[in-house]
């Protein structure tokens, strides 16, 4: 049976109270709401107790306040109507141990979210108590032609929104920003015909201490305005990452879609990246990476108002500009005062001439106007401008290490640090992939110096980020060498598996590298990001989402990572006995019937034998897809009479702690759920009995028991091999 929450047992328990008239409805209004606190874009602490708690089951927002607990997800484009503030709080998970996790919440809808003029939506993070994770707010396609995936519908600018301390993914729909105003083509179609979308009455979009990935859909911008839109004011305040990815053709990154300009666009602080789509041909990418849109027929260049300070600025646009210019724009009419950079920032220039890459560095803004690929990074010290004395190696300052170009490090041998400037790492983390053929794993990557790999004793460990305890440590020099390493220091990369089961994709490890002298060593991404103090955290369930979120990655990869998800966290809802999420819906919205898996039913051939009381089909989920047939035989029966055959070839029985004997397939991949077992038994001389089954033979026994989970799970298990049979076909059957 499905362990109920303690919550939702009560509420049962006073509806029956309420229907019988046990407790008054004035009783019941009388009842105060626990506060919630939560910091707004001001950075002001606000406290509320007047809010209602998101079920999941709501059709549109009205005007008030919610607090979302938990995994919500809405398989509609949800409306807002009036001024609505959503909360998005911690929650816990309680363990039959009495051990307890806290989460951040996730709230998203497929369709997005419409905020028409005449509303206004504001999403905060509440003042978390137990959990140090990032709450989700997202939108996920597919989000219907024309419409963003916050903001307006085809048409219609956006209302005022306001996103604070949230992570997410959102995704605009054909014609459409993420993050904006609706699209002018017609459905899921654009012509130079359609109409133009002023922002004259849209709403300000402000992102505060957020961290987003924006893909914009055709012709649109992924924050900003859509196919022929204008873009309404943009602000980014402290923002850790904000990824802005167009689809399409013309658009700006940041500003205004195809054919429309942008206003103002104000970044104060964190790192905000914005690339125009490259394209193939010069009718592609014409839009700025931050600014306008390509083509707009009657730009007005005093409302074009860049604001950068503080903030780390990656922009690129293959024929527009990086700021402002879009490749039908006059440069020469665009004032200086419409782009307005903090002095402390050193502006990076990339040229290209007969095919060679330069760059200098700038403190002239208007150099920016006309380059397709700007970098701004905050230095403040003296020696900002510091040069290393050996040809091609550092440009940056090295107090920071803000860099003005990339480092070509220079590496003595036998050491992963630079001999110019003493910059490197004993552990570089190249790559972190979850390995899906039989036993799951998180497969990490590393290039190690020599030092380490001379090491005996030198080890990574995963330590569990909840509860603290090391879960596995790995010496390196068990690990695995595989192919040529890109640093001169050593030749091989070394490969170090952390085994995990499907039920526990979504615990999070924190990794850490440490000498046989247990002292921990300097861990670096290649890209150079630091993990030598906080160390690296990570999932499965985190792999899963990045993969699904790159816009690059093949449909088969997404997919595949969008199956194991959802499989996973069906399959931890079921064995872990209580609720962890929605997902017996998401699966159902994945147009998966109950009827898919009746092929899967296991076969019975032959006469069972009369000395057999009854038999069982289990997946054991512990050991990785563990298909076990037990029989149980009748008392005073000697099952040493009977023999045991798999796929016709004799195995010993396993006695279980049930009193019964299995025969088992372990160690099942994904991709082999589907593959059909010959479980056979028969008494010495006399006939055999046969029962054929599959992985999915399990999942369709879940879907017969009628429990919401349990089917979900056997729905998830089918979504899962199906995906991974899809994903392994496209990969090997490609040239390498």
């Amino acid at each position: 049976m499905q362990k109920k929450s303690f919550r939702k047992i009560c509420a049962l328990l006073i509806s029956v109270a309420l229907m019988c008239g046990i407790i008054p409805m004035s009783v019941m209004a009388d009842v105060a709401m626990p506060e919630i606190s939560y910091v707004n874009e001001n950075g002001s602490t606000k406290h509320t107790t007047d809010y209602t708690f998101l079920t999941g089951k709501e059709t549109e927002f009205t005007e008030g306040t919610y607090v979302a607990r938990g995994y919500i997800h809405y398989n509609q484009r949800m409306t807002i109507k009036g001024d609505v503030t959503i909360i998005l709080d911690e929650f816990v998970n309680s363990f039959s141990d009495d051990t307890e996790i806290y989460g951040a919440s996730t709230l998203a809808a497929t369709g997005g979210f419409y905020v028409p003029s005449t509303s206004s939506l504001k999403v905060y993070s509440s003042i978390f108590n137990n959990c140090s994770s990032t709450p989700s707010f997202g939108a996920w396609n597919p989000i219907p032609n024309q419409c963003a995936g916050i903001g307006g519908n085809q048409g219609e600018v956006n209302g005022p929104i306001t996103i604070v301390g949230v992570s997410g993914t959102v995704y605009g729909g054909y014609g459409a920003p993420a993050i904006g105003t609706g699209g002018c083509g017609n459905e899921a179609a654009v012509s130079e015909s359609d109409p133009y979308l002023s922002a004259s009455g849209a709403g300000s979009i402000i992102l505060c201490r957020s961290g987003f990935t924006c893909i914009g859909g055709y012709s649109a911008a992924s924050i900003g305005g859509g196919f022929h839109a204008d873009s309404p004011d943009i602000y980014m305040i402290d923002c850790n990452t904000i990824g802005a990815y167009p689809s399409g053709l013309d658009a700006a990154a940041i500003g205004g879609g195809a054919g429309g300009q942008c206003g103002v666009i104000s970044i104060s602080g964190g790192s905000v990246t914005a690339i125009a789509p490259p394209g193939n041909n010069e009718a592609e990418a014409k839009g700025a990476a931050i600014g306008n849109g390509y083509g707009c027929p009657n730009p007005d260049y005093s409302k074009c108002r860049i604001s950068i300070r503080g903030a780390q600025i990656t922009a690129v646009s293959v024929l527009g500009s990086s700021l402002i210019c879009s490749a039908s724009d006059d440069s020469s009419k665009i004032s200086d005062s419409s782009i307005s950079i903090d002095p402390g920032v050193s502006i990076q220039v990339h040229e290209e001439d007969n095919g060679i890459v330069g760059q200098h560095f700038t403190k002239d803004v208007r150099e920016c106007l006309d380059q397709p690929y700007v970098s701004m990074n905050v230095c403040k010290h003296t020696n900002s401008t510091f040069e290393c004395t050996s040809q091609q190696h550092l440009r940056s300052c090295p107090e920071c290490r803000t860099e003005f170009v990339w480092e070509n490090h220079s590496y003595e041998s036998g050491k992963n640090v630079c001999k110019e400037c003493g910059y490197g790492a004993d552990a570089i983390l190249r790559s972190a992939t979850v390995i899906f053929e039989g036993k799951l794993s998180l497969r990490y990557t590393f290039s190690f110096s020599k030092r380490l790999l001379d090491d005996e004793g030198a080890y990574v460990s995963f330590v569990s980020k909840n509860t603290g305890v090391e879960l596995l440590k790995v010496y390196i020099k068990d690990g695995t060498t595989v192919g040529e390493g890109s640093l001169p220091v050593y030749p091989y990369n070394t490969q170090i598996l952390y085994p995990f089961n499907i039920t526990d994709a979504a615990i999070v490890t924190v990794m850490n590298v440490y000498d046989g002298q247990g002292n921990k060593v300097s861990l670096h991404s290649g890209n150079d990001v630091d993990y030598t103090n906080s160390g690296f955290e990570y999932s499965p369930a985190r792999y899963a989402g990045n993969v699904y979120n790159f816009t690059y990655k093949t449909i088969e990869m997404k997919n595949l990572a969008h199956a194991f998800s959802l499989y996973s966290m069906t399959a931890h809802d079921v064995i872990y006995g209580y609720e962890y999420s929605q997902y017996a819906q998401l699966t159902v919205g994945e147009g998966i019937g109950d009827s898919d898996l009746d092929p899967y039913a296991p076969v019975f051939e032959g006469t069972r034998p009369e000395d057999i009381s009854r038999i069982t089909l289990r997946m054991y989920f512990e050991d990785v897809h563990t298909l076990r047939v037990t029989f149980y035989f009748k008392e005073g029966v000697n099952p040493g009479d009977y023999e045991f055959k798999l796929d016709g070839q004799k195995v010993r029985a396993i006695k279980t702690t049930t009193g019964g004997y299995a025969i088992e397939v372990g160690n099942i991949s994904a991709v082999n759920l589907s593959y059909v077992y010959n479980f056979t038994i028969a008494k010495k001389g006399g006939e055999e009995y046969t029962i054929k089954a599959s992985g999915l033979s399990y999942g369709y026994t879940s879907i017969k028991t009628g429990d919401d989970y349990y089917m979900a799970l056997g729905k998830g298990m089918y979504y899962y091999n199906k995906n991974a049979i899809a994903y392994f076909e496209k990969r090997d059957g490609a040239s390498q």
